[in-house]
């Protein structure tokens, strides 16, 4: 498949979820338009980054070291910035309905839907500032 309005050769995009469903397709797009990706998933998604020709890293969005760790172990994997962060990562693990769904359920389901986003907005901040400042010290001071 080659569209030339979305080529994404050299492009490099970390991927939470990318193990199954929307995440999968996602990557699998993305990686058939010449992008390199990084599927972060708490699921060993090894053979199926491998499949697609994707890079796995383990990632628990809900944990923010482990989403500090995930970023670290992409760094190594890349020596190159990353171009895109999609936060994919989400569950549906409610019942037949919401009031037959145990507690413990709701709790892990809000805190990988709702809370698991923030650690990694706070991580794409940073990184991509930093990536913003690599770019600016490359660049000739000039006259204001």
């Amino acid at each position: 498949m080659t569209h030339e309005l979305f080529n994404l050769t050299g492009k490099s995009i970390y991927i939470t979820g990318g193990s199954s469903g929307i995440g999968y397709a996602v990557a699998s797009v993305m990686i058939e338009l010449g992008a390199t990706v990084i599927i972060a998933d708490i699921v060993d998604a090894s053979a199926i980054a491998t499949k697609i020709g994707a890079h796995y890293v383990f990632c628990n969005v809900a944990d923010e070291a482990s989403v500090e760790k995930s970023f670290h172990d992409t760094r190594k994997l890349f020596n190159t910035p990353l171009d895109a962060i999609i936060l994919n990562a989400g569950v549906g693990d409610v019942g037949p309905n919401i009031t037959e769904t145990e507690q413990a359920i709701i709790e892990k389901i809000t805190r990988i839907n709702q809370w698991g986003v923030q650690p990694h907005l706070w991580r794409v901040k940073l990184i991509f500032l930093e990536q913003l400042f690599i770019q600016l010290r490359k660049q000739p001071l000039t006259a204001w």
